[in-house]
């Protein structure tokens, strides 16, 4: 799973027509974030990291995840 994606990567994918990118991006990491903090699971946790360039999952948290129990406790 690839772990690491810059900002335009990300604007090309999600937004290639938007005129406000940058924005509709910032505003997508923090509520991803703001959802990911209501699941016990990752709860206080800094799933996802900001860098210079874009943005990372965390490479300091275990993710040995049980999609099942994760799916099920939803």
């Amino acid at each position: 799973m690839r772990s690491q994606f810059k900002n335009d990567e990300l604007i090309d994918i999600l937004w290639p027509e938007s005129k406000n990118p940058s924005s509709a991006l910032k505003f997508s990491i923090f509520r991803l974030r703001s959802e990911l903090n209501e699941i016990d699971f990752f709860k206080d946790k800094e799933v996802i990291v900001t860098t210079r360039k874009g943005y990372i999952l965390n490479p300091n948290l275990d993710w040995n995840i049980d999609f099942v129990e994760l799916q099920n406790g939803l």
